[in-house]
């Protein structure tokens, strides 16, 4: 080895660093801060903008004006929290027994299972949708609901008359003008339609209103004629004050056949023909 290396003064040795004892082992992350967990979770904000936005709202509530419209906002406020508990817990805010008119045919116990409303808060009534659920039943026609405080209900129901009564199945039906068909509410004398093995077709409990216009006007012309049938085969059919049988057909185009009817009746009548059927099915009539 050269002289140079054994005369050069021996270089010092390095301080190795002192570790920092940690005075408690990290825990895992899940024990102490569960959020860090979620992929999605903001991360928290440094103490420093803590302390800032902390500085920032004293520093608001310090330099803002009070006066009195501040105070009379902060009390309204808080009478409305007062009076908003107060309603919530008052029995007479509640909707027990509605006042239910003009039901002749429809009973109070179905018109309140019909709304659903015992024991609700007047506040959570929609009268307009309690109408529009009514008019579902079977009689009802229109209805009226009006709400009143404390917690009051009205109801006055339109129910629509019947015409006509109409057999089927061994059954007996009550049908308005318009078709609606509604079970049978009292022993009255109507117009009575039979329908031989439900030939007639019914749709969400309507049946055909040509049909019912048909038997209304042939009664009002023939005041003794009450009872009409109807079956797959021929239609509508009755038996007039004559005894003959008369075949008006299908709905479609009633009313034509009902005026061919009355021509064919006079003609026949003038004539003083001898007939049994009169078959009006067709554009020309049948009768033998």
């Amino acid at each position: 080895m050269s002289s140079f290396y054994r005369s050069s003064p021996q270089r010092s040795r390095r301080r190795p660093k002192r570790k920092k004892k940690r005075r408690f082992w990290t825990p895992s992350v899940a024990v102490f801060d569960p959020r860090r967990l979620l992929p999605d979770a903001p991360p928290d904000a440094p103490p420093g903008r803590r302390r800032k936005r902390r500085r920032k709202t004293r520093a608001i509530l310090q330099t803002a004006h009070w006066n009195l419209s501040h105070y009379t906002a902060i009390l309204l406020l808080l009478a409305g929290v007062v009076a908003l508990g107060y309603i919530s817990i008052d029995a007479s805010f509640y909707v027990y027994s509605p006042d239910i008119t003009n039901n002749r045919y429809t009973s109070e116990e179905q018109i309140l299972r019909t709304m659903k409303i015992n024991g609700t808060s007047i506040f959570f009534v929609d009268p307009q949708a309690l109408e529009e659920q009514l008019t579902h039943l079977g009689h009802v026609q229109s209805a009226t609901v009006r709400t009143e405080l404390p917690g009051r209900l009205y109801v006055q129901v339109q129910e629509w008359e019947p015409v006509l009564i109409y057999k089927v199945n061994g059954r007996s039906w009550w049908v308005s003008t318009e078709g609606r068909v509604a079970p049978v509410a009292d022993d009255r004398e109507l117009i009575v339609l039979e329908d031989i093995a439900a030939a007639l077709p019914i749709d969400e409990k309507h049946i055909n209103p040509d049909i019912v216009a048909a038997v209304q006007h042939i009664h009002r012309s023939l005041p003794e004629t009450t009872s009409f049938h109807y079956d797959d085969q021929q239609g509508l059919w009755f038996i007039s004050p004559e005894n003959w049988i008369v075949k008006l057909g299908w709905p479609d185009d009633i009313a034509a056949k009902i005026a061919l009817w009355e021509d064919t009746r006079d003609r026949l009548l003038r004539e003083n023909q001898e007939v049994q059927i009169v078959d009006l099915r067709y554009r020309i009539p049948v009768f033998r």
